[in-house]
């Protein structure tokens, strides 16, 4: 069942001159052990962009445990101005976006293009040489792809709904319009003279979405509801021939290898496609007559029709939507099923790619797309999602140079068919490696025998950023062989550092516009790994592990400003089974927030039935669980936050309105209580363990089971520029068929104890830590060497910062040596020979502020 999100618009930005970018799209499935987690490349993951749960668990199940899950992140500068990056649903807007931060804030986009009028899904058409010429109201643009650049043009007259179709002369013509019946002009633009459209002549009839092609003979059919006419190109004439049997408009279209149109269904009024029809017509030149073909299993206004290398045609999307894929035999005149997409699509564009597959995106209407791009497979049938757009309108065109144009963004961006990945968006990936495929290679290596092509993720591996675009230099964590401090997998044997049994890595920053919260932005880097243990192959001490995944999240403080008051805090959407009848809870000893069912049924399809399992999200290590809250899904005080300050408070244990959290027993808002305030809600026991309940619990409450969002944040610290902190995570799933609702959450804890303890033997890989050479804006930066090390490591730093004071304290914060730095002297050594392994953190505060770097220790 389908959960649909509720939307609202955020306040936004100013004027600002942050560089647009693109969100995080693409993604890859954690799924080595009992649980199918989709992650994408950004703070907002589980759920598909299209309003269902991808959490399953058990893996196989068709049960999903939570539906939406991301990170909030927010401060106050020293001038009290609010610094927030929050992700909920993607549609609602994003502050999170793909890649790492750069301190030359610009960023890896398509080309741009500039348009009069807001452009939709018109569409884009293949022109002479390559280019691509993409139509909207009053206008197009040709972009062409061999110098990157776009010639941009506006009609003479206003026209809405443009079609455009490539001569046989090289021109283009242009015609249509949605005004009915008064336009029947037709438009030629000459790439001779930059495509300046002039008025060529009248056609006899006039068309809206009419089917247009142009036929071997050199001239072009225009087949539309009004009537069919022949355009000769040569003679600048028209003539009138034989009408459609259906006359029909918003048909699919498409020339056969025999020279012959195929036309598909359409509808038969210009003012709606709600009826669309199921007829296929055909058109032969030969004899400029029409026949019928067979009928499609279902009508379809405006499908994608695509003419694959051995001959056949799909037929693709349509209004209303459809997600059968369909494909016409010409030579046995028949018509199948032949594929199904993931969602319902009405407005599709693609095309073939080289090796014979089609690449196509999906839109479910006009102006609110899906963003799914598509891969049909030709040798195989199948159908998979090859990866995501804008959530707006789109195009595709390839003559096996594939081209995305994302219209709501105004961009045409170059896609790579062969490595499913932007050209200009090296980030927009989800890096997943195994343990097995890593511990292959290194026996590979050993024996001289590494083949590039079976370890692409291992060859790609992000472990350094681009330094000239401002980029950090070490990114992914990387095990260094030959300890150069460089990342060369088929030079020395380097191989990326992974927890898990498979191990998802990811970075993204918050350095844009910020249209989910409306905030300002931190200048934030987040760099994330997501890892299972498959306990077939790995020794587990408790059964739990299997069920459970893990989530590290390195923070960043990239920008200028320094935040006095920072909290990191884990929103979820938690949708156990049924979404519209939890409780939640918390348990604040072992920074653990939990959902379970409101009774001992979870009931309908979605639901896990009798004696449905617990799920919760676990603070992992030096990350202590400071206040935890829940909210609903309405707008009112204690509802959905709409505005930065909104979020914050969530943050900081308080509601959308300002509200503090008040342990009343009850609901924990009330905006005349005056207290007793709390960080907590819902911290008590139903009677999990034993039958004896105490404290505050929403069954104590009397609460009615409901969708219900949790947070749970992290205390204030202070994030200053160039600072970091580590997050850890997991998400615990634990069900006993022998006990109900309540019992779970025993068994719950009993897992999250199991996971705590089990989790130090398997973060070691952040404990491999190179050095980060990351000077701050502030001034403070300084490099740290050897790094790991042994029984010493040099302090290196700018003149500016003589007589600075050196701290180094171990992740719990606890104050180990402290040292200034003599006047005239630009380098300090630290003595470690007494310090035991582990992972340190060594601070520099100077004039200009404070920088921290981590620090290995390994005798």
């Amino acid at each position: 069942m389908r959960k649909f999100t509720t939307l609202f618009i955020p306040l936004l930005m100013g004027a600002t001159a942050l560089q647009a970018q693109a969100p995080g799209k693409a993604y890859e499935n954690l799924d080595i052990n009992h649980v199918k987690a989709r992650i994408y490349n950004s703070g907002d993951h589980f759920w598909d962009l299209t309003g269902y749960p991808a959490y399953e668990v058990p893996k196989g199940s068709g049960k999903h445990a939570n539906f939406a899950h991301s990170l909030w992140v927010g401060g106050h500068d020293t001038s009290s101005t609010l610094h927030l990056a929050a992700q909920t649903y993607r549609q609602t807007g994003h502050d999170h976006f793909s890649g790492p931060y750069r301190s030359s804030h610009t960023y890896d986009t398509g080309v741009g293009f500039s348009v009069p009028f807001d452009p939709e899904n018109y569409g884009s058409t293949p022109v002479d040489g390559g280019k691509t010429l993409v139509v909207y109201d009053n206008g197009f643009t040709v972009y062409d792809p061999v110098s990157n650049t776009s010639i941009a043009q506006t009609m003479p007259v206003t026209r809405t709904r443009l079609q455009a179709v490539l001569l046989s002369n090289g021109k283009t013509m242009l015609l249509g319009d949605n005004n009915y019946p008064s336009i029947q002009d037709v438009f030629i633009a000459d790439p001779a003279n930059g495509y300046s459209p002039q008025v060529s002549l009248q056609l006899h009839y006039y068309h809206r979405n009419s089917a247009t092609v142009t036929l071997p003979n050199g001239l072009t059919l225009i087949a539309g509801l009004a009537g069919t006419e022949l355009y000769d190109p040569a003679t600048n004439t028209s003539a009138t021939t034989q009408a459609m049997p259906t006359p029909v408009n918003g048909a699919g279209f498409t020339l056969l290898n025999d020279g012959r149109v195929f036309v598909a269904g359409g509808a038969i009024v210009f003012s709606s496609y709600n009826t669309p029809r199921n007829e296929i017509q055909l058109f032969d030149p030969a004899t400029n007559t029409w026949t019928a073909g067979p009928s499609m299993p279902s009508g379809r206004a405006f499908p994608l029709t695509l003419l694959q290398s051995n001959g056949r045609v799909l037929l693709i999307g349509g209004s209303p939507s459809n997600n059968d894929i369909y494909e016409y035999d010409p030579v046995a005149n028949t018509v199948a099923a032949v594929g199904t997409l993931t969602s319902t699509n009405q407005y599709c564009s693609g095309g073939l790619v080289s090796n014979g597959d089609v690449i196509f995106s999906g839109t479910p209407s006009i102006g609110n797309g899906n963003g799914i791009l598509y891969r049909y497979n030709r040798s195989s049938g199948l159908v998979s999602e090859e990866g995501f757009l804008n959530l707006g309108t789109h195009g595709f065109t390839s003559s096996l140079g594939e081209l995305v144009v994302e219209f709501d963004k105004k961009e045409f961006r170059k896609y790579d068919a062969a490595k499913s990945q932007f050209v200009d968006m090296p980030y927009q990936k989800v890096w997943k490696i195994t343990k097995a495929q890593v511990s292959q290679f290194i026996s590979d290596f050993a024996n001289s025998s590494v083949n590039f092509a079976n370890y692409p993720d291992i060859q790609s591996w992000p472990a350094h950023g681009n330094v000239a675009m401002g980029e950090d230099i070490n990114l992914a964590p990387f095990t260094d062989v030959n300890n150069d401090g460089l990342y060369r997998p088929f030079l020395h044997g380097d191989y990326p550092c992974v927890p898990g049994d498979q191990t998802l890595w990811w970075v993204f920053n918050d350095d844009g516009v910020h249209t989910e919260t409306g905030g300002n932005t931190i200048g934030m880097q987040v760099e994330a790994t997501a890892y299972s243990i498959d306990c077939n192959t790995s020794p587990c001490p408790d059964s739990a592990i299997g069920y459970t995944t893990f989530y590290h999240y390195e923070l960043s403080n990239k920008g200028s400003n320094n935040l006095i008051d920072m909290r990191a805090g884990i929103w979820n959407d938690v949708d156990l089974g049924n979404y519209a009848d939890d409780y939640i809870g918390c348990d604040t000893a072992r920074g653990l927030g939990f959902a379970y069912n409101g009774d001992a049924n979870d009931e309908g399809n979605t639901g896990y039935g009798l004696n449905p399992p617990a799920f919760g999200t676990l603070l992992l290590g030096q990350t202590e669980m400071a206040s935890f809250i829940t909210y609903n899904n309405d707008f009112t005080g204690s509802g959905n936050p709409q505005n930065a300050e909104a979020y914050f408070n969530y943050l900081s244990a308080r509601f959308a309105d300002g509200t503090p959290l008040i342990d009343n027993g009850l609901t924990g808002y009330d905006p005349n209580a005056s207290g007793p305030v709390t960080n907590f809600i819902y911290d008590g026991d139903a009677g999990f363990c034993s039958p004896n309940a105490s404290g505050w619990s929403e069954l104590s409450a009397g609460n009615t089971p409901f969708d219900r969002h949790m947070i749970q944040a992290t205390a204030p610290q202070e994030f200053n520029s160039g600072d970091e902190m580590t997050f850890d995570f997991a998400m615990v799933w634990a069900r006993d068929l022998a006990v109900d609702n309540l019992g779970n959450v025993c068994t719950l804890f009993n897992a999250a104890d199991a996971v705590g303890a089990y989790w130090p033997s398997i973060s070691n890989c952040f404990n491999q830590v190179v050095q980060r050479e990351r000077p701050s804006p502030s001034g403070t930066g300084f490099a740290l060497y050897p790094n790991p090390a042994q029984n010493s490591a040099r302090i290196a730093m700018h003149a500016s910062l003589e007589g600075s004071k050196v701290f180094v304290r171990d992740l719990s914060g606890r104050l180990l040596q402290t040292h200034v730095l003599p006047e005239g002297s630009t380098q300090l050594d630290l003595k470690l020979d007494v310090v035991p392994d582990g992972i340190y953190l060594v601070t520099v505060q100077g004039p200009q502020g404070s920088s921290t770097r981590k620090l290995a220790v390994q005798h």
